[in-house]
């Protein structure tokens, strides 16, 4: 398996994406101009982010990553619990962030795969690790509870967090409830707490 990131690749790329989601709930259309102005809507989001997987010259995996600090910044407010111990037995390392300091992190988004290709995606992490860790302290990635691709990320030390979505509908809106089901019996398309 060959690791690059994307160059000329879109149309295979967006082929890959299409696929991948084509039974995901609250997945927009994949087309070549989609994909475009979704790199181009998102600061420090952009082409060069994203790690292919080939084999045998196809596409078989995708992964882009998005530094999200220029307008989002995860910062510590305090240390409690094991994490004190924690803090306190990596101080010499400087692993963790002082109190008060943003996370060095970057997001894991869109892993995507091909049937039958699913152990790529770790490949891709690891090839994202190496090229990034020395600029990164943090990975995230927005994988939900029961999605395959938390596969991909096992293996390495990780801290979960749970998130909400939360929707709005309006009064007169006939398919709420249907609506609901559905969602909180989905995967949804990605984790928004990315955005």
């Amino acid at each position: 398996m060959k690791i690059r990131q994307a160059t000329s690749d879109l149309e295979e790329i967006v082929n890959l994406f299409s696929q991948f989601y084509k039974d995901v709930e609250l997945s927009p259309k994949w087309t070549p101009g989609f994909f475009t102005r979704l790199l181009e809507q998102s600061p420090n989001y952009n082409y060069s982010n994203i790690l292919i997987a080939l084999k045998n010259g196809n596409i078989v995996a995708a992964l882009s990553l998005w530094d999200q600090s220029s307008f989002k910044q995860t910062v510590i407010e305090r240390y409690g619990g094991w994490f004190k111990g924690m803090k306190l037995l990596t101080k010499p390392l400087h692993l963790l962030p002082r109190v008060g300091e943003p996370l060095s992190e970057i997001c894991l988004r869109h892993a995507v795969y091909a049937e039958g290709y699913e152990p790529a995606v770790k490949d891709l992490v690891r090839a994202a690790i190496k090229k990034h860790r020395k600029e990164y302290r943090f990975f995230r990635a927005g994988f939900q509870d029961g999605n395959p691709l938390n596969n991909s990320i096992n293996g390495f030390p990780k801290l979960k967090i749970g998130l909400s979505l939360y929707a709005g509908f309006r009064e007169d809106c006939t398919d709420t409830n249907d609506i609901i089901d559905r969602l909180s019996q989905s995967k949804i398309w990605e984790d928004l707490s990315l955005h």
